[in-house]
């Protein structure tokens, strides 16, 4: 068509516009500006914005083809978040900075839990994979994935020569491009104990570990040949296919998008929800220990209206301000106790225990700061006509306030004697079991 004819041909279909579809004219309108407008430049923050999409898009198709050779069950979301608890605003102020959490809703893009491993899992399977085991279970490579190859790379390492005064090189860890750019193989790790360079990926998925020349059951350790060898392997079908498989389970990991999300979200929450529960306990049992009270009483009944003892009142009187400790009491109270509480006295005694441990800890720990101290012992019988001895440490303490004297209680000590010499080895023997030197003490 020339161009001096699409005015015409303009006007024409004009006159025919009623006959005409919408399509059609709009199909005419577009080759008569395509034609005879001239072309505009879009402009730098259109240019952005253009690519800003086509980036996008081009994410979401990332790993399409993977949703079409792998099936994939469906996952219902997992427990429903809790409503948004309401309360009167508190007129007392209560010193718990720990946030009502079962009034608000956790993302499962905000939420990583800790995997369950075994505890005999030796940590250096996470910085050298020479001590990988031979059989791994989907928590611990997950793990690993989730960890990544920064650490198992090691190429700030030593490389040690071998008998023809070969070693692995830092440079075989990088790809020099045609276009000059250099890349990090991230893929390949290089194992300090057993010398030897290993396929990250093809390590991880058994498939491909039989076949690939960097896999466990042939270690690759001949220098001389590693560099054709480095570029056959990664050009190689079953590289490929594990790298892939390697890189889309980081990748849904990182998005939390793993089939045991669910499974996961639901655990942190109980996780979080019952941290909640025992530092508002904690503080109970604190508070009455720094008020020199008893924690209990003569019942142990919360059902019932009479005095339940110090704890279990003071964390009711909690319960009235706190939407935590008050679900909690009442699903208690509707179980009658049978069910995980902390509130029972044998958790109330660990309490305490903990607490006297973290106090003595920091204790110790200003006493060696100050480095000199002096001791006291104390002997006198109880009830039963057995002589208990008080130790007492003397010491200065250095703050940023300033520097005082303190006399701080450390434990009380039964005798076994009345002889100065089973007395004196007694006191040697706890200032040694307590970390403290005795040539530091002068009094």
């Amino acid at each position: 068509m020339q161009l001096a004819e699409l005015p015409s041909k303009r006007r024409e279909d004009s006159r025919r516009r009623g006959e005409l579809s919408r399509s059609r004219r709009c199909r005419i309108l577009a080759e008569y500006y395509t034609y005879i407008m001239p072309y505009k430049k879009e402009s730098g923050a259109q240019g952005r914005k253009r690519r800003k999409i086509e980036t996008e898009q081009q994410a979401k198709l990332a790993g399409s083809l993977h949703r079409f050779l792998v099936s994939t069950a469906e996952i219902t979301a997992g427990p429903s978040a809790a409503p948004q608890a309401t309360h009167n605003p508190d007129p007392v102020s209560v010193d718990i900075s720990v946030p009502a959490l079962e009034a608000e809703t956790v993302s499962s893009k905000d939420v990583y839990t800790q995997p369950n491993l075994p505890e005999n899992i030796d940590q250096k399977v996470y910085t050298d994979i020479g001590y990988w085991p031979e059989t791994m279970d989907e928590t611990l490579k997950t793990e690993l994935v989730r960890r990544g190859t920064e650490e198992l790379q090691n190429k700030d390492a030593w490389f040690p020569r071998d008998s023809n005064g070969r070693s692995f090189s830092k440079d075989w860890f990088y790809i020099h491009l045609e276009n000059g750019e250099t890349m990090l193989r991230t893929w390949l790790v290089f194992s300090p104990v057993n010398n030897a360079a290993y396929c990250f990926p093809c390590m991880l998925f058994q498939k491909a570990k039989g076949k690939s020349s960097f896999g466990k059951s042939s270690v690759f350790n001949a220098w001389r040949k590693l560099s054709p060898r480095l570029l056959e392997h990664e050009r190689s079908s079953y590289h490929l296919s594990a790298f892939t498989m390697w890189k889309e389970l980081e990748m849904r990991l990182h998005k939390q998008e793993t089939i045991d999300a669910a499974a996961q979200l639901a655990q942190q929450r109980s996780f979080e929800k019952w941290k909640a529960i025992l530092v508002r306990i904690l503080d109970c049992v604190l508070y009455l220990a720094r008020q020199t009270l008893p924690l209990r009483g003569h019942s142990e009944d919360l059902n019932t209206d009479g005095n339940c003892g110090n704890f279990l009142e003071t964390f009711k009187l909690l319960a009235k301000y706190d939407p935590v400790a008050k679900q909690h009491l009442h699903r208690v109270q509707r179980t009658d106790g049978y069910i995980v509480s902390y509130l029972s006295p044998q958790s109330q005694n660990e309490f305490i225990s903990l607490l006297g441990d973290h106090i003595r800890t920091v204790i110790f720990q200003n006493i060696i700061k100050a480095k000199y101290f002096a001791i006291m012992f104390d002997s006198t019988p109880d009830i039963s006509h057995t002589d208990q001895m008080s130790q007492v440490i003397r010491y200065v303490h250095i703050e940023d306030s300033g520097v005082h004297v303190t006399e701080s209680f450390i434990d009380i000590i039964q005798l076994y004697g009345k002889s100065a010499d089973v007395i004196t080895k007694q006191i040697c023997d706890k200032l040694q079991a307590d970390g403290l030197k005795l040539e530091h003490c002068y009094g």
